[in-house]
């Protein structure tokens, strides 16, 4: 139903709508609805393959962080690279990458692809809705600033 039905509705019942909370349309029509912002953390040593499949993929705009965390298994001492790790938390990395809706599967799948072992501690995809991305260099707003 929309608004102004609405409205009509509560008149004919001696009462006035003010105000309307309902979610605005008007974002989704300016696209800022389909900008989605994925956010990976992996192992270190499977970086190089992710970006290299992120590539194949026309994945192309990447942030990449050194980061400390830890999942289920608690920071638990593991082998890496030939030498054990201890601590509460494990080193990881941090993958951040802005993309249209249409690329979110693809950015998905190069991740797994890329990151997917087997092996407890592989890591986490995040995707989330971007409210607002805006190009500094032009001023430019929503899929158009992500390219």
């Amino acid at each position: 139903m929309s608004l102004r039905a609405e409205r009509r509705n509560l008149s004919r019942c001696g009462l006035r709508l003010l105000r309307s909370y309902a979610p605005r349309n008007d974002l989704k029509e300016k696209g800022n609805k389909h900008v989605k912002y994925v956010v990976g953390i992996i192992q270190p040593d499977r970086l190089d393959e992710v970006l290299k499949r992120l590539t194949d993929e026309e994945v192309h705009l990447v942030t990449v962080s050194n980061v400390l965390g830890r999942g289920r298994q608690k920071g638990i001492a593991q082998v890496y690279r030939s030498h054990k790790e201890q601590g509460s938390l494990l080193k990881k990395v941090k993958l951040e990458i802005a993309v249209n809706e249409a690329f979110v599967e693809k950015t998905v799948k190069a991740i797994l692809g890329g990151a997917q072992s087997g092996q407890i501690g592989d890591g986490k995809i995040f995707i989330l809705d971007l409210h607002e991305c805006v190009r500094i260099r032009t001023g430019e707003r929503g899929g158009e600033a992500i390219g």
